[in-house]
């Protein structure tokens, strides 16, 4: 009876010590599977921080591409305005200088209009006279040379004394004949 006794406690604590040693790899289980949770929530974590920062820096890195562009833009458009303004000065300095130019121009040939006048007025006889010299026929050249002859006959005709003598005439005979001259002077 009592060998009984022995061998069902020898059972029951083979039984007791399997349960305790399945009870024992179970708990160890579970703290393997919460330490795997744990490192992959970890994991997970460093990961999200990690995009996180990577995010962060793209956006500080648009942000200052943003404000370069815009800085860029801003120096084109003063850059095109100074262009702008100075071209706009020097077509108005160069209107300035055609402006000046002309006047100066203008002030010469105001200038030299009179002189221009009077020598196109003394040249005018000239021109007439080379032009009828080469363009008119013999007759009207022959007539151009009697022209001065008639001329001064007209004028000692005119040259006549109340009594109808010649003035013309009467000087030319007195200059002839200085003793006849002298005697009509005398008597």
């Amino acid at each position: 009876m009592s060998e009984e006794i022995i061998h069902h406690n020898n059972g029951e604590s083979r039984e007791l010590s399997q349960h305790q040693a399945l009870a024992a790899a179970h708990a160890f289980w579970e703290r393997q599977q919460h330490d795997a949770h744990q490192q992959s929530l970890v994991a997970q974590q460093h990961e999200d921080q990690q995009r996180l920062h990577l995010f962060q820096q793209g956006q500080a890195v648009r942000a200052q591409e943003e404000v370069a562009r815009r800085n860029e833009e801003i120096r084109q458009v003063a850059f095109r305005r100074q262009l702008e303004r100075q071209r706009q000065d020097d077509d108005r300095r160069q209107q300035r200088e055609r402006d000046w130019e002309h006047a100066q121009a203008s002030r010469r040939q105001a200038e030299q209009q009179p002189l221009q006048q009077y020598r196109n007025y003394e040249a005018q006889p000239a021109r007439q006279q080379a032009q009828q010299g080469q363009h008119a026929p013999q007759h009207t050249r022959l007539h151009n040379q009697q022209l001065p002859q008639a001329h001064s006959i007209q004028q000692s005709q005119r040259l006549t004394t109340p009594q109808g003598q010649n003035l013309v005439a009467m000087a030319q005979v007195s200059c002839s004949s200085p003793a006849q001259s002298r005697f009509e002077t005398n008597t």
